[in-house]
């Protein structure tokens, strides 16, 4: 539902729910041949039911100046059947964790002058087991991927008619792979952290003509290592992208 209160400015609310299968390949339950000590699957590792979510946004618009949008927006997200391993090594992942992730959201994008645009948005995210009837030891622990901050912004100004300028920044704050189920005696999976990284960007671009231009992007200029993903286990990362310059010679028929 959007109203809007004044010309330049809106106010909408939002739900919306999601049916999330369960029988996939990403959650080291499905060994279709096999292997590191697990049986070859069975059909109860697939028939699991859906994990269910609902999500609630509200939030407002408002143009601020002719071509400059300023968004923010409050929303919540629960999870009610959400997925765990199971409790043995060839056991169905079990349905009965509630999670919630609460946050706000602050978005900025367009012109501020005829020469200068600018985009960016601020992300805060406080997530929580909520409860476990599996796993208890869960209550109260964050959940993995979810940075409580996270923020970019990206600008450019264009320098003359020909020739423009411009950069940005990242940063993702620290985060955690999964909460940890088992504590004692031994975890059976480990929960991993990696910290937090900010990545710089920059950009240029000269245009001969209407037709014709260059444009060149270096990505990464501090070489910054970081892990950009992380898997649920904890046991394998992605690394981000290291430092790299791109040219590119763009003409337009």
């Amino acid at each position: 539902m959007v109203y809007k209160p004044i010309p330049n400015a809106s106010i909408y609310l939002a739900t919306g729910n999601a049916f999330e299968v369960s029988g996939n390949f990403d959650r080291n339950q499905i060994q279709l041949a096999g292997g590191a000590g697990n049986r070859i699957t069975t059909p109860a590792l697939f028939n699991v039911e859906p994990e269910e979510t609902q999500a609630y946004e509200f939030g407002a618009k408002w143009n601020v100046l002719a071509g400059l949008d300023v968004n923010a927006a409050i929303f919540r997200t629960d999870k009610t059947k959400a997925r765990l391993p199971g409790l043995g090594a060839d056991d169905p992942s079990v349905l009965d964790t509630k999670q919630r992730i609460d946050g706000f959201e602050l978005l900025v994008a367009g012109q501020v002058t005829p020469e200068w645009r600018l985009y960016g948005g601020y992300t805060y995210l406080d997530s929580e087991v909520r409860s476990s009837a599996a796993f208890p030891q869960l209550e109260g622990q964050g959940l993995g991927g979810t940075p409580k901050h996270s923020f970019n912004v990206f600008t450019t100004y264009d320098i003359t008619r020909r020739f423009s300028f411009g950069g940005g920044l990242q940063f993702v704050d620290d985060q955690i792979s999964a909460p940890e189920p088992v504590l004692d005696p031994i975890p059976r999976r480990r929960n991993v952290s990696i910290g937090s990284y900010t990545v710089v960007d920059l950009y240029s671009i000269y245009r001969f003509n209407d037709n014709a231009q260059v444009r060149i992007n270096a990505f990464n200029i501090f070489d910054k290592n970081y892990i950009s993903q992380m898997a649920e286990g904890g046991a394998q990362g992605i690394p981000g992208a290291g430092r790299q310059v791109v040219a590119t010679l763009r003409y337009d028929f």
